[in-house]
């Protein structure tokens, strides 16, 4: 579980993280969802995730248009528990708002 984030459930924050690549998620009623993979997620520059899976909407592809590995990405998002398939309880980033291409401000 990532620990750093238990304590802001509920809350939305601004958050930085590094694109990494696209996946989907097939949902019970059979759509798919497109998804994307952030790393290095941190909060006023405080680590708090190696890693965590969002879903790419259609509003965030026309704001950002389609990424390249590597992007830096600043965001608002709401901190929310999930389970896992295998009801494992884990805590991730849900309704990204705001979502810009940042420039690299660190080395």
């Amino acid at each position: 579980m990532r620990e750093a984030l238990e304590t802001k459930v509920g809350v939305r924050k601004i958050f930085t993280g590094i694109f990494k690549q696209y996946g989907f998620v097939k949902n019970k009623d059979g759509s798919i969802t497109t998804t994307m993979l952030l790393s290095e997620i941190k909060s006023k520059g405080v680590f708090v995730s190696d890693h965590v899976w969002v879903e790419r909407t259609e509003l965030m592809l026309l704001e950002i248009g389609y990424l390249s590995p590597g992007v830096k990405l600043m965001f608002s998002a709401r901190v929310k528990p999930y389970y896992k398939s295998g009801h494992e309880k884990d805590i991730g980033l849900y309704d990204l708002t705001k979502v810009k291409r940042c420039r690299w401000s660190e080395p």
